[in-house]
């Protein structure tokens, strides 16, 4: 999940979207940011099937952003979620986390390092060719 070479936090979620397994992987991923110093997390959703309406899992989706508070986090989704990536970035943007979603791993990966480089903090390694 940590890619010491990046220095971000790659989620690579698959099958049927639940809230108590999103839940129990927000939990993870956090750990896992914690334990490596970083807040930077890609988490790439697209082999994630989500069968719920986008305005009702709101409120699902801010307690998931709250596992992961102060995060800076691209989510990467597949075009025919874009209702659930912008659900997504809206609540993790409710509860003071930096979060965009994208459609493809790359224009993520970017973002993230962009991100990085504009707060000063210590860039992911691939920032330096991006």
């Amino acid at each position: 999940m940590y890619e010491r070479a990046t220095g971000l936090v790659v989620a690579k979620v698959a099958g049927r979207y639940e809230q108590s397994e999103a839940e129990r992987q927000w939990s993870q991923i956090d750990l896992v940011c914690k334990a490596n110093h970083t807040r930077f997390i890609l988490f790439d959703a697209r082999e994630r099937d989500y069968d719920v309406d986008p305005s009702l899992a709101f409120a699902g989706f801010v307690r998931l952003a709250e596992r992961a508070v102060g995060k800076t986090i691209a989510t990467v989704h597949r075009d025919t979620h874009r209702d659930i990536g912008m659900a997504g970035m809206l609540a993790g943007e409710s509860v003071w986390n930096e979060v965009r979603f994208f459609l493809d791993e790359e224009a993520a990966r970017t973002w993230l390092c962009r991100v990085a480089r504009a707060d000063n903090s210590e860039p992911p390694a691939a920032a330096a060719g991006a």
